[in-house]
């Protein structure tokens, strides 16, 4: 009996420490997204408000570089609607974060996260304005 209680605490323990990693690992990357934004509003690529906004030159320079990316965000929101940008960035990231060095943060000098921000912002937009365009070609 003292066996399978000190097995259950040791299972209790790795648990507690396993949620205790996860808590730190949302940490680094919520820090990550925040210092990207600063870095994004320094750079005036962006302005910081609730939320943040994206400026229409940057959007515009960017936008022809993401296609394949908008395409990839569009098919995740359908997925995961209730995505959080923690993970949206993370995805993004995994999926283009090579190419986005080359193309985006290497160009424009930007290196804290800056870049899949403003990817992330630029395919919100992309896709609202597709939505938007769609509902109003049914109107017609």
């Amino acid at each position: 009996m003292s066996f399978l209680v000190t097995i259950g605490a040791g299972f209790a323990r790795i648990m507690y420490q396993m949620g205790q990693l996860e808590l730190k690992v949302n940490t680094v990357w919520d820090f990550l997204i925040r210092r990207g934004q600063v870095e994004l509003v320094n750079t005036g690529w962006g302005t910081k408000h609730s939320p943040f906004k994206l400026t229409t030159t940057v959007f515009e320079s960017i936008l022809p570089l993401i296609s394949d990316i908008v395409k990839f965000y569009a098919e995740l929101i359908k997925k995961k609607p209730d995505i959080n940008e923690r993970d949206l960035f993370i995805a993004i990231e995994s999926n283009f974060g090579e190419r986005l060095v080359e193309r985006i943060c290497l160009p424009m000098k930007v290196q804290l996260g800056a870049c899949v921000i403003a990817v992330m912002e630029a395919c919100k937009i992309a896709t609202e304005q597709t939505k938007e365009g769609s509902d109003n070609a049914g109107k017609t």
